[in-house]
């Protein structure tokens, strides 16, 4: 609480001029190494502005709520932790290799994330270090980061890539005819203005990430059912920094668009759907085993193996074109939905 007290003191000192004007704000050539996109007039969605050593603040303007969700995008608050965290790190030569996060509180889109990087150790071949993100003085996330500096091994072995149709053989995903078709479904339901709601936050979900999505077979929004797995590519529509940290980060976005989704297919649910009551992230576990760049095509394939007393487990591996694994991750969610007799036939 006292750290935050000191970000949004010191947040207060910058000119309401500039605060009031966020591409002006975070186009400023003093603040480049913390920007996603340098050179585009708009704020990223996880660029953070620095007020202290080791604190940051991601403004409003920058948050979002995805539909289903319960409030800021969990991938949007895991990335921008990451990204704070390897701002603490000086030394090029240490990577991220794993984290695991737990989501505390629903975060709030009308409000900053306040995020504030502990440097556990630092030490000859590992970096530690914990994040908390706070609003309004609660805590809604933490996170512990570890980063190594990479070694030369001769014995590796992992597994093999699905064999799937490349990406430009694959209809690119339309977020907004989507909507649209869900949209007529969900006439029938008594959660129509609800609905409609959350559906225009989904319009707008490849906006801040500016991400180009390319399903292999079926993409969630089907109703039909099937065995819980989903394919799929993905890479930002933009050309990214050379800057293997920021990839991460971008890539701990990705992860979260569709894993606990992903539960919902055997059950002929598509997502998002009005059926659905809450879906929200409770923790996140990630591994970065290979080099990688998230403006450049990965493959992601994700596996749902339990869904019980409304928690969902997925685990995901996103290979990169040429095969390579580059990152596993796992998921526990909240998935509630809503009784039969809530519907109107």
């Amino acid at each position: 609480e006292k750290s935050e007290k000191m970000a949004m003191t010191r947040l207060r000192s910058i000119s309401p001029r500039l605060l009031s004007h966020p591409r002006r704000f975070f186009n400023d050539k003093s603040r480049i190494d913390r920007l996603l996109r340098p050179n585009e007039l708009s704020p990223s969605a996880l660029d953070l502005e620095e007020i202290d050593v080791d604190l940051y603040v991601a403004p409003q303007s920058i948050l979002w709520a995805p539909a289903g969700g319960v409030g800021v995008f969990g991938g949007q608050v895991i990335g921008q932790a990451l990204h704070a965290a390897s701002l603490t790190s000086q030394d090029h030569d240490f990577e991220l290799h794993s984290m695991h996060a737990y989501f505390l509180r629903p975060g709030n889109v009308n409000h900053p994330i306040v995020y504030t990087v502990k440097r556990t150790r630092d030490g000859r071949s590992f970096l530690s270090r914990t994040i908390e993100a706070t609003q309004r003085g609660k805590v809604i996330f933490e996170c512990a980061a570890s980063f190594h500096k990479r070694e030369e091994c001769g014995i590796n072995h992992s597994p093999t890539m699905p064999n799937v149709p490349p990406p430009e053989e694959l209809e690119e995903f339309d977020s907004e005819r989507l909507v649209k078709s869900l949209l007529k479904r969900s006439y029938n339901t008594k959660f129509e203005e609800d609905f409609m709601r959350k559906a225009a936050i989904l319009q707008a979900i490849d906006k801040p990430f500016a991400i180009d999505v390319r399903w292999v077979g079926k993409n969630l929004a089907s109703p039909s059912p099937s065995e819980p797995r989903s394919l799929v590519w993905m890479k930002t529509s933009k050309t990214l920094p050379n800057n293997p940290h920021l990839h991460r980060a971008v890539a701990a976005a990705f992860s979260d668009f569709f894993l606990i989704a992903t539960a919902c297919k055997p059950h002929g649910i598509g997502f998002p759907s009005p059926k659905i009551e809450v879906l929200a992230s409770l923790d996140h576990s990630m591994w970065f085993h290979s080099p990688f760049r998230a403006d450049e095509w990965l493959l992601v394939d994700i596996n749902s193996p339990m869904l019980s007393s409304s928690r969902a487990l997925s685990f995901g591996n996103i290979f990169t074109r040429d095969g390579n694994l580059a990152v596993s991750c796992a998921q526990e969610g909240l998935l509630r939905f809503r009784k039969e007799e809530d519907f109107v036939v």
